[in-house]
């Protein structure tokens, strides 16, 4: 593969992870309501069933978000754009099966991962305009998608991954092109993201393996470096820092690659979470302690120390440069707002999230 050009031209700019902590004492109260899913210890994500994309149920809290924004939730496989108040534009429901994986943006087109296809979509009317066939080197479904600049990575689903990337271009009539660019074949578990630090460096976050992989191309691909973190879901570079949303450590933590030191951005507010250093093994044998009568129980952060600061199940980040942060909070089912670490605003009941983008970066690009 040879991005070097795509490089100079452009700066190169899905998912539930079941958790494998010990066995639990099952409390013998009635399960929760059905309408919405939760992550369990040891269990897994709970109230699979639930599919349900309900515009009725959105609610505005705290302060306004700062602009309209495009959502994808996995389990109603639902794309839908909001207004900053939390009223639905448009929305797209995908009934084929496979779930909903990534959400990316090029040239004014959101680009969204649906089992063995991506669908193409305007930005302002919701309406497919495309899709295009990828089919995986292992023959399973798309388990991510990423758009950087001019370059899609996609990666299969399955208990390892290969990679592949494209060049995205436009033909004379407005659709999108694909071009091979070439693969990476990783030793990793299901994972969820993967981005270029540059064109010879790429990040790759091994979901299942709890662990984000370096890898450095020379005459081919080579893994270099893992870094722990308890099930990370999606990635972000600027600079020397690689940020890694840890989905069931239930923070963002942000790591600078040169000096190895982290730190804690946002975090449910235990010190099981917040602590940036606290690896995997610590997490499992202590997430699964809660105060309430769910069957199956929730994890801490969600029983005992809930509330707008926490982070649930979070699969999905964006951004934007500055102070803002867009989380897609899966299990607190909200997209949420945070502004230097403290929470500004969400709409809440959005079922499920995985993956948010601010209106102005679509329109922008």
């Amino acid at each position: 593969m040879d991005v070097a050009p795509l490089w100079s031209r452009r700066q190169l700019c899905l998912g539930l992870a079941g958790a494998t902590a010990a066995p639990l004492a099952v409390a013998t109260h009635a399960r929760p309501p059905q309408r919405y899913s939760y992550f369990s210890p040891g269990t897994g994500t709970v109230n699979l069933e639930q599919l349900s994309f309900e515009p009725t149920r959105l609610r505005s809290i705290g302060e306004r978000l700062p602009s309209d924004f495009y959502v994808l939730t996995g389990l109603s496989r639902t794309l839908a754009k909001l207004s900053a108040g939390g009223q639905v534009q448009w929305q797209l429901d995908v009934q084929a099966g496979g779930g909903a994986h990534a959400l990316g943006a090029f040239k004014r087109r959101l680009i969204v991962g649906f089992g063995q296809e991506i669908l193409v979509v305007h930005h302002q009317s919701g309406r497919v305009t495309q899709r295009i066939q990828l089919p995986t080197a292992s023959g399973e479904v798309i388990g991510f998608l990423r758009v950087q600049g001019d370059v899609l990575i996609t990666g299969d689903s399955g208990e390892t991954c290969t990679l592949q990337f494209y060049q995205l271009s436009l033909n004379a009539r407005g659709d999108i092109r694909c071009s091979p660019l070439g693969r990476l074949r990783s030793k990793t578990q299901y994972p969820r993201d993967a981005l270029f630090l540059a064109p010879d460096r790429l990040a790759l976050a091994d979901t299942f393996g709890h662990a984000v992989v370096l890898y450095e191309r020379t005459d081919r691909w080579r893994e270099r470096r893992r870094l722990y973190e308890y099930y990370p879901n999606m990635l972000d570079f600027r600079g020397d820092k690689l940020a890694v949303l840890s989905e069931h450590g239930n923070r963002l933590v942000q790591i600078d690659l040169h000096t190895g030191q982290r730190r804690t951005r946002i975090a449910c507010p235990s010190p099981l979470f917040e602590d940036a250093g606290t690896k995997p093994q610590q997490i499992i044998s202590e997430e699964s302690t809660t105060i309430t009568g769910e069957t199956p129980p929730r994890q801490v952060c969600s029983a005992d120390v809930s509330g707008n600061q926490t982070l649930y199940a979070a699969n999905g980040f964006f951004d934007n440069g500055s102070s803002e942060i867009w989380v897609a909070d899966s299990d607190n089912h909200r997209v949420a707002v945070f502004q230097n670490g403290n929470f500004m605003g969400a709409i809440s009941g959005v079922n499920h999230p995985i993956r948010v983008i601010p209106e102005p970066v679509v329109i922008a690009g």
